[in-house]
């Protein structure tokens, strides 16, 4: 079983691929699932987005809530990154433990950027973001094979990047307690009240009212709400004003869930 997150369709990308490789099955986790049973998938793999250098907060959560079928005592993890990891596997591989599974190994894709809610980062231009996912299937057949057993062994697996001890120990912490504190999400007057970003919320933190989408305080900056919305209508504050957009082009934008032959209650986060 792949179980994966997804705010602009990256993860899901990789994760779909994989589950097509692998004869296996891809699955969104759900913010209401509390047990993960074994049935006739021989591995439990993970799938999610990098945040601040660390795992992402939504499948942080999904773990920790979640009781896994004792059959499970193993599991693999892959981390899709606009450029480095930092030591995501290694707090992913402490989490899991609490559980009784085993962090058999840890690996990395590259995908385009999309974090685009604080000064200084943003997305990646055209080219680049298209390099990325055109290089990004090859990255993924390398990870299937090494799951499979025929790792080549000279080719690096894990993209941890410099200063991990710092970004990983000490960034994302910070993020994971002030920075999903911080919800500055506005609409414009280009809404047309089409909820898709209520929709798409993995946390339900957003409802509609009087036809605008209203934010909570439980968001987890899966950033799925702002990139997906049709007519650019979200902002974060002043922030993202004069930042681009970006979805995976794997994503089917106008549903909520979709279905293909590999793939069952597949989210479109």
């Amino acid at each position: 079983m792949i179980l994966y997150t997804t705010g602009t369709g990256n993860s899901q990308s990789v994760a779909v691929r994989m589950a097509e490789m692998l004869d296996d099955k891809a699955v969104a986790v759900d913010y209401e699932t509390s047990r993960v049973e074994a049935r006739d998938e021989k591995r439990l793999i993970f799938v999610m987005p990098v945040h601040s250098w660390g795992p992402a907060l939504f499948m942080m959560r999904f773990v920790r809530r979640c009781t896994f079928d004792k059959r499970y005592t193993e599991a693999w993890a892959v981390f899709v990154c606009g450029d480095n990891c930092g030591n995501a596997d290694k707090i992913f591989a402490k989490a899991l433990k609490k559980k009784g599974i085993r962090l058999v190994a840890a690996y990395s894709v590259q995908m385009p950027n999309n974090y685009i809610l604080m000064k200084g980062f943003g997305i990646d231009d055209a080219e680049l973001a298209k390099e990325k996912i055109a290089n990004s299937e090859l990255r993924v057949s390398q990870i299937v094979a090494a799951i499979q057993g025929h790792a080549d062994d000279s080719v690096p697996m894990y993209t941890r990047g410099t200063k991990a001890w710092l970004k990983s120990g000490v960034v994302y912490p910070l993020f994971a307690r002030m920075a999903v504190k911080r919800v500055r999400f506005r609409t414009t007057d280009a809404c047309v009240s089409c909820g898709l970003c209520e929709a798409v919320c993995p946390t339900h933190n957003i409802r509609l009212v009087n036809g605008r989408p209203v934010w909570g305080k439980d968001c987890v900056q899966c950033v799925a709400c702002i990139h997906r919305c049709p007519k650019r209508a979200i902002e974060y504050g002043d922030v993202s004003v004069d930042m681009g957009r970006y979805v995976h082009p794997d994503l089917q934008q106008n549903l909520h869930f979709v279905k293909t032959k590999d793939t069952q209650n597949t989210e479109n986060e």
